[in-house]
C-alpha cells in the first residue's frame, strides 16, 4: 500500500483501526483460501458460473 493510498483512505474518513481491520480480514481470507487449496477441501455448496455482461 502506497503512502498516497493510506492518505486517501484517511481522507475518506477511515481511522487507523478501520484500515488495520480491513487489512487483517483480507489476510485472513487469503490464508484460509490457501489452506483450503492445500488441504483439498471439498466445496459443500453449489458451484456458480459467471454470467456474460
Amino acid at each position: 500500500m502506497a503512502d498516497a493510498d493510506l492518505a486517501a483512505a484517511k481522507a475518506a474518513g477511515l481511522s487507523e483501526a478501520d484500515i488495520i481491520e480491513t487489512v487483517a480480514n483480507v489476510v485472513a481470507n487469503i490464508f484460509t483460501n490457501y489452506i483450503n487449496h492445500v488441504a483439498g477441501t471439498d466445496i459443500d455448496f453449489p458451484a456458480r458460473s459467471a454470467r456474460a455482461a
